[in-house]
């Protein structure tokens, strides 16, 4: 844990490197201080599909799942550590009118089942 999941605008992915937006949100994570460096996982979604209301934003949101136990502070630092980091990543690549958000998502310990294989 975590698995953090960026779904995102094809415009967005358009104006940036995957694999370097995919490290930044990896990067911050880390820097939270709340997790391992191998027990971070991040994959990227792309939309083919999306609206913002009648916005015309494209959007990056990101779906951080990580187990049941941690503080509310933790999880706020975790979400705006990530929101800034890709956030500034995607500045540098000149993206504008985009939505960013993430979300941090609990899972039950006692449900939650994994295997390396």
């Amino acid at each position: 844990m975590p698995h953090c999941i960026l779904e995102c605008s094809p415009e967005i992915l358009a104006g940036c490197d995957q694999n370097t937006l995919m490290q930044s949100c990896f990067d911050a994570a880390f820097a939270s201080e709340l997790f391992e460096a191998d027990d971070i996982k991040v994959r990227l979604l792309p939309l083919q599909n999306q609206l913002v209301g009648e916005t015309g934003l494209s959007q990056l949101h990101i779906d951080i799942k990580i187990l049941d136990g941690r503080t509310p502070e933790q999880r706020k630092q975790l979400a705006d550590g990530v929101l800034i980091a890709v956030q500034q990543y995607l500045l540098s690549c000149a993206v504008r009118h985009a939505s960013l958000s993430v979300e941090i998502s609990e899972i039950e310990r006692a449900s939650y089942a994994k295997v390396i294989l």
